[in-house]
């Protein structure tokens, strides 16, 4: 009696199951739902921040949940707050030093006075 080889076709090797991890986006349907920019998208996964990604390159519903919930832990911590803070800061003063100069277009009419009397 010969020992069987799976060259065999009398032997089949178990199939294991087949893997369902739910419906499946694409990278651009995820980017599309989550309103991203592939720039950002990938300066996101660049940093290590973006969702888990299966390897054909789809993300799972629940890995996008997991994700979003991750983004607005980051959001909420005291760092993102003083970030925040820090940019409003930063505008106001953009705004301030806008409306001071003299070509702000609140001054137009003064420019076109002077222009005409000389």
């Amino acid at each position: 009696m010969s020992r069987p080889t799976t060259a065999d076709p009398k032997i089949v090797a178990p199939t294991p199951p087949p893997f369902d991890d739910g419906p499946l986006l694409s990278l651009q349907e995820f980017r599309e739902r989550n309103k991203l920019s592939r720039t950002k998208f990938f300066e996101l996964k660049r940093a290590g921040l973006g969702p888990r990604i299966i390897l054909n390159g789809r993300v799972t519903l629940e890995a996008e949940r997991d994700w979003r919930r991750a983004m607005e832990e980051a959001a909420t911590t005291e760092r993102a707050k003083l970030e925040q803070a820090r940019r409003v800061e930063l505008a106001k003063r953009a705004g301030r030093a806008a409306a001071a100069s003299p070509l702000h277009v609140s001054k137009q009419k003064k420019r076109k006075a002077k222009r005409r009397a000389t």
